[in-house]
């Protein structure tokens, strides 16, 4: 039988996050992993831009960086296609266990980024930046395209986890206190 006072209680916390705290938590976490994926890129494109120290025309330099933070939304939308089954999954078994540690959103997250690496590089495999390389170099092999990006794929993935739990995730409380 419900107690209707305990029900009414201000005190008392509900027992999991709404589905519209974890669907925002959600959007949220892509959206800070594909921010902090583009905004690594930020010192390898002043790095290549850079001649003798100093900036080719800084507000060519600038122009590049912002056109840039357009390609979020490029990343943006796969990335959330492609995780919300895993991040359903995911919610499920947190809201039933009551997870509450960081570490264990940090940790999936970072896991869950990296299971997306090997189906980017398959994807992307053979694929060129200039039309017409004069001395192509030798094609890398699967783990050396895997190290090439798994770092910032897993620091995004962190990124993400850490996002979602502050959202929703440090919201699941034990339903009987």
């Amino acid at each position: 039988m419900i107690d209707p006072s305990a029900a009414m209680s201000q005190d008392s916390a509900p027992p999991h996050p709404s589905a519209v705290r974890a669907t925002v938590a959600f959007l949220l976490s892509v959206t800070a992993a594909t921010v902090y994926i583009i905004a690594s890129r930020f010192p390898h494109v002043i790095e290549q831009r850079a001649a003798g120290g100093l900036l080719y025309p800084l507000s060519q330099t600038l122009l590049v960086l912002l056109s840039d933070c357009g390609l979020i939304v490029v990343i943006w939308l796969p990335a959330a296609f492609f995780s919300a089954l895993p991040c359903v999954l995911l919610n499920l078994l947190a809201s039933r266990y009551r997870i509450r540690n960081p570490l264990f959103y940090v940790l999936t997250g970072c896991g869950l980024a990296l299971l997306a690496v090997a189906p980017i590089i398959s994807a992307t495999s053979g694929w060129t930046w200039y039309t017409d390389p004069p001395n192509p170099p030798p094609t890398p092999t699967f783990w050396q395209e895997f190290n090439s990006i798994a770092t910032v794929f897993a620091v995004a993935g962190a990124v993400a986890g850490l996002t979602y739990w502050f959202a929703a995730g440090r919201h699941f409380r034990r339903k009987y206190p």
